[in-house]
């Protein structure tokens, strides 16, 4: 091996000898691994990152420009510890992220504190949904899959999810409104929405309960409604007659 130069032998991230789980790696102890896109593996001394990267605390090195961007990259998540937010970013509280202003007070949580949802002023009624730039829409226009808000806040990443911005889901996959979660009433049929509240188990289900829909809202409610309870609702009120 006279005048060979040795090189460390990387393991790229398709091997399944991958045990440090970082998409590859280095044999020799001084030795880490830096994954720049899927398939390049780039080994270097633990002392060192090219002068456009960033060092993780673990020595793992990232694009600089993944430094604060609102998603965590190293896998100890300290690209997002320590951030400096310009006039066109929000602090998170408990100083993990730097984010986007308009990923505030859009109806999802991105700071692991969720202050980025919180003292949210209701610009609308509570019957409608509040866009990012001000402009109200009704609530069940919010992740109905079209663009209802004229800057299209009202269709986010987060509308995956089966029920809308005000509801929860419940473990059999029905959608309550989040008003009526631990509130003594099993709302969701199966009880889970009174499963974990630290309370007692609920008095009565409440489908035993005609509700009384908000204005204009009437006949969306009453097709959630059990068969039972949709005639009970729809029955006309009984008169008197003297």
């Amino acid at each position: 091996m006279s005048g060979q130069e040795t090189k460390p032998h990387c393991v790229t991230p398709k091997d399944p000898k991958d045990p440090r789980g970082c998409g590859g790696w280095c044999s020799g102890p001084s030795e880490l691994c830096r994954r720049l896109d899927n398939v390049t593996v780039h080994c270097v001394d633990d002392s060192e990152c090219l002068h456009d990267e960033w060092r993780c605390s673990n020595g793992l090195c990232i694009p600089e420009q993944r430094r604060c961007d609102g998603h965590f990259n190293c896998y100890d998540m300290t690209d997002e510890y320590n951030c400096e937010c310009g006039s066109d970013g929000f602090h998170c509280s408990n100083n993990t992220s730097c984010l986007p202003l308009d990923r505030r007070c859009n109806g999802f949580v991105d700071c692991w504190d969720g202050s980025d949802e919180a003292n949210c002023t209701a610009l609308c009624p509570a019957s409608q949904h509040t866009c990012n730039s001000g402009q109200c829409i009704p609530l069940d226009n919010f992740c109905d899959s079209y663009r209802d808000c004229d800057d299209g806040s009202d269709e986010p990443p987060g509308c995956d999810s089966p029920c809308l911005a005000h509801q929860r889901q419940c473990q059999n996959g029905r959608c309550v409104p989040g008003t009526v979660w631990c509130d003594g009433f099993d709302s969701c049929g199966d009880g889970s929405d009174e499963a974990d509240c630290a309370g007692a188990t609920p008095t009565r289900d409440r489908s035993s309960v005609v509700p009384v829909p908000p204005p204009g809202h009437a006949g969306l409610l009453l097709t959630r409604l059990p068969p039972s309870v949709h005639r009970k609702a729809q029955a006309p009120a009984a008169t008197s007659h003297r």
